[in-house]
């Protein structure tokens, strides 16, 4: 195992073996496949590769990033923990301690609370809600290769652009005008897509076509900008339906915020520790 397993791998077992949160996914354990390889056996008992599949469904996003190579033995590594303990622990007649109980109410009552966010947020979900969702992925995806001059002085953009239009070298005038801490590389600010940029400046950029330059200052919080856009690209998506149920689980994630601050709108809240009153309202 590699050093970087041993460093993720406490850390997914601390998560499993913790497991909890808001929002639970809403994927069922599924039962094993008529083939269902073995991949691990501990006192006899087989681990299946059914079993990998539903911890790491199980796990979500606490998976996301590690690279497959290293999460199938992770996942492997980890069934083998939890079987060994669960081996061990018969003994200890834990099912009866009072503390088991207690945590196990505490994590019956969270999960209800999880299920019921969830399936309401669900109801809220529509078509023309999945659909919106996916064109605001594809505009994000959308990106320009801009660079820009910065001054303070709206006449001094004014100028700027006179000089380019007369076929002035635009990274030299930034190296020698702009405030901008790229002005040593010529204002190059690389590839950004609309949401990286405040919006007056996003939207001058994206409006302009490959290897042109704003004909007027754009005025931003930072002061007066001249853009030149060398050249854009696309980042590929999916097709709508090969995604719809991703994009229905961050909906879900969205509606859900919705759906316990409606619920609060509607409940008598009276909040009556000082420290905590700045933050609430009482609707009612």
């Amino acid at each position: 195992m590699t050093s970087r397993s041993k460093r993720i791998l406490p850390a997914l077992v601390a998560a499993t073996l913790m497991a909890g949160g808001i929002f639970i996914s809403a994927q069922a354990v599924s039962p094993a496949p008529a083939k269902d390889a073995i991949v691990a056996r501990v006192n006899g008992k087989d681990i299946h590769e059914s079993d990998m599949t539903n911890l790491m469904a199980m796990m979500g996003p606490r998976v996301q990033g590690v690279p497959a190579d290293m999460l199938r033995p992770m996942l492997i590594q980890q069934l083998v923990n939890m079987q060994v303990i669960d081996d061990q622990m018969k003994d200890a007649k834990l099912d009866k301690d009072p503390e088991v109980i207690s945590i196990m109410e505490r994590a019956r009552q969270d999960i209800m609370r999880s299920i019921f966010i969830r399936r309401a947020a669900e109801t809220r979900i529509t078509d023309a809600m999945l659909k919106e969702k996916y064109g605001q992925m594809k505009e994000e995806g959308k990106q320009v290769h801009a660079r820009h001059i910065l001054v303070k002085d709206e006449k001094e953009a004014k100028d700027i652009i006179v000089a380019l239009e007369k076929g002035e070298d635009f990274a030299k005038l930034a190296a020698a005008h702009s405030m901008d801490g790229t002005k040593d590389r010529g204002g190059d600010l690389g590839f950004f897509s609309k949401n990286m940029m405040v919006p007056e400046f996003a939207e001058a950029a994206f409006a302009l076509k490959d290897k042109t330059f704003t004909k007027k200052p754009v005025k931003t919080q930072f002061g007066y900008h001249v853009i030149e856009v060398l050249e854009r690209k696309e980042t590929d998506l999916p097709s709508f339906d090969e995604i719809k149920d991703d994009l229905k689980g961050s909906l879900i994630q969205d509606e859900g915020g919705k759906v316990l601050e409606d619920l609060k709108a509607k409940a008598k809240v009276e909040i009556l520790d000082p420290s905590a009153k700045e933050d609430s309202s009482d609707k009612k």
